[in-house]
Parts: structure tokens; C-alpha cells; sequence
């Protein structure tokens, strides 16, 4: 977490002065601040419909899902309503949306929308970063809006 708070006070400090270095993740929660849907999937907490193909032709829904129990088809040999069917079938996608009751009321949802489901606990359904979310949002959030406030009235008309 020292890392992590130390990397947006060095974030932070340059976009104060006017050096902006995109950071995707700062980026991300800026976006969600301001009230738009962050671009990174990861940081969406539903799995959004993509297809990564392997050199053989096989089709997955995520790259970090290329296992076999996750195939959805082969894109020399199936056609893609056959892929999407096949994606429906295992229900990647609804998987993701599922949140735990904690996730629900947590202050902080918002923000981490119940992350990745590649960063759920199998077992417990819980993101493994759910404590550090809760020490680094509060860390972070009064300087994020401070900043947001204050480039919002740098470009208003």
C-alpha cells in the first residue's frame, strides 16, 4: 500500500504542475469521479464482450481466462454466433456481475465496482484488494477531487 501512496503523491504532484503523465488506473478513477465509465474492463466490475484469438484459431473471452474450460470456439471452424453462444453457455460475462451483499452497501463501490473477477477469491467471492482499496480511496479521493475541481475550472468556458 506505501507504494501505492506514494505513486499517486508523485502522480498527483506533477498534474499540480501541469506535467500531466497518464497513469491508466489514476486515469480510470478520475473518469469515475467525473461520472464516466472507466476504460480499462478491469476497473468496469462486470467483464465486458471481447474475443482474444490464439495463433490456432481458438477464441477466448479474456486474456486472462485463455484456459481450456474457458474455449468459446475456434475461429477457423466456428462462426461467431457459435462463439457468442458458447460465451452464453458459460455464462462468462453474468459470472462477473455477480457482488457479494458486502460489496453492495460498501462505501467504497463506487470506485473498485467490485474489480476484476480475476481478482475475486474463489472461495469468499471477495476482491483480494478489497482492504487496500479501503485504506487507499480515502488516501486519495479528497486530493482527487480537489484536482478535478480545479481542472474543470481551468477549462470551463
Amino acid at each position: 500500500m506505501v507504494f501505492k501512496k506514494n505513486f499517486f503523491n508523485v502522480w498527483y504532484r506533477d498534474v499540480e504542475r501541469g506535467k500531466f503523465v497518464y497513469n491508466r488506473y489514476f486515469e480510470n478513477l478520475a473518469a469515475i469521479l467525473l461520472g464516466y465509465n472507466p476504460e480499462s474492463c478491469n476497473m468496469n466490475g462486470i467483464c465486458s464482450m471481447q474475443y482474444v484469438f490464439e495463433a490456432d484459431g481458438s477464441v477466448y473471452p479474456c486474456d486472462f481466462y485463455m484456459l481450456d474450460s474457458y474455449c468459446i470456439g475456434n475461429i477457423n471452424t466456428d462462426s461467431m454466433i457459435t462463439i457468442d453462444r458458447n460465451r452464453e453457455r458459460i455464462g462468462f460475462i453474468q459470472q462477473s456481475a455477480q457482488l457479494l451483499e458486502t460489496c453492495t452497501g460498501c462505501r467504497w463501490l463506487r470506485l473498485c465496482q467490485g474489480g476484476c473477477r480475476r481478482n475475486r477469491d474463489e472461495n469468499s467471492g471477495l476482491n483480494r484488494f478489497c482492504s487496500s482499496y479501503q485504506e487507499f480511496f480515502p488516501y486519495m479521493l479528497p486530493r482527487m477531487e480537489k484536482l478535478l475541481r480545479s481542472l474543470s475550472l481551468r477549462t470551463a468556458p
